[in-house]
């Protein structure tokens, strides 16, 4: 009698197992590919990543009809890991396409990594800042760092302890800081720059 019990058992564990190491391939699979299409988003090339992330959200579309008999390999960390640079990746091209930030029922994501995502495109923009300063184009800075500002002020407003969203007090954390950070290398910019056309327009009033 138990031999027949634990072979159902066992049988329902070995599905399972597989269920599982399948899950673990297409979480890698979109984990690499997100790693890669926001390299692409910095790299400007803007299309090759867009595709990318189609390819990616397909997949978790794919794995979340998989796993809907195994709710908890689906609400997993490594699942939900995937999700949020999913969501980093898809919200990140949005913002660089002039386009408004996805929702997670437009990207079809749950609530938790899709706060968590959101929450590392602040050191993304950080990124495309510096570049902006580099070029000399601070209009564009100004533009991002308004969105960085919009991400925290909407984060922060979540309270919630850890046992509901885990790592959002840490992102918040790491959001203020990345903020106060690039406001001031920004801010240095633009005094810079006004600096440098005041010097010029003065020579050139002089005739030097």
């Amino acid at each position: 009698m138990l031999e027949n019990i634990i072979s159902k058992i066992r049988e329902v564990l070995d599905e399972k197992d597989q269920v599982r190491e399948n899950a673990l391939k297409i979480t890698r699979e979109t984990v690499r590919l997100s790693a890669e299409a926001i390299r692409a988003i910095h790299r400007g090339e803007l299309e090759n990543a867009k595709n990318m992330i189609k390819d990616v959200k397909k997949k978790l579309e794919d794995l979340a009809t998989e796993l809907r008999g195994h709710p908890d390999i689906y609400f997993s960390g490594y699942v939900y890991s995937a999700y949020q640079e999913y969501v980093e990746a898809a919200v990140l091209l949005s913002i660089l396409e002039g386009s408004k930030i996805p929702s997670p029922e437009d990207l079809n994501v749950p609530y938790v990594p899709y706060l968590l995502g959101l929450g590392d495109v602040v050191g993304e923009l950080r990124r495309q800042i510096l570049d902006a300063i580099r070029k000399d184009q601070l209009d564009q800075g100004e533009f991002f760092l308004g969105i960085i500002e919009e991400i925290y002020e909407a984060l922060s407003t979540l309270g919630y302890p850890n046992a509901i969203v885990p790592g959002l007090r840490h992102k918040c954390d790491v959001a203020r800081n990345i903020l106060e950070k690039t406001r001031g290398d920004l801010t240095n910019a633009i005094h810079r720059n006004r600096l440098l056309k005041g010097i010029q327009s003065l020579m050139e009033k002089l005739n030097v």
